[in-house]
């Protein structure tokens, strides 16, 4: 039981983080907002560095659990391969339920490049 709420945690970290990567790409936010009415503004390039700073930090928390939990030999190898799921599952839901994803964009917040 209480290897599993590690690797819980672990793939949590890891999907949020590959969705905060994937959303500061023009590509898959686009897919997120589409037919949202009115269209969200554009994220200025400092908002973009910090999703992307906070999906990195969220990959780094996961491999550092991974790591402390099981150790270096197999804490990496296990990292590795929920990463891997992790971003399966965000492309899957980048393209059968984007929608899904639009709170990590915090909309509201979003400042205006001009």
């Amino acid at each position: 039981m209480h290897d599993a709420l590690w690797m819980g945690a672990a793939s949590l970290l890891n999907t949020l983080g590959m969705a905060w990567l994937a959303l500061s790409q023009e590509r898959h936010r686009d897919t997120v907002c589409a037919g949202q009415h009115p269209s969200p503004a554009t994220p200025s390039p400092a908002t973009l560095r910090r999703w992307r700073l906070r999906g990195a930090t969220l990959l780094a928390l996961a491999l550092s659990l991974c790591l402390w939990q099981d150790g270096a030999a197999f804490g990496s190898l296990l990292w590795l391969m929920l990463l891997s799921a992790s971003a399966l599952a965000v492309a899957l839901q980048l393209s059968f339920g984007p929608g899904a994803l639009r709170w990590l964009l915090g909309t509201s917040r979003m400042s205006v490049n001009r």
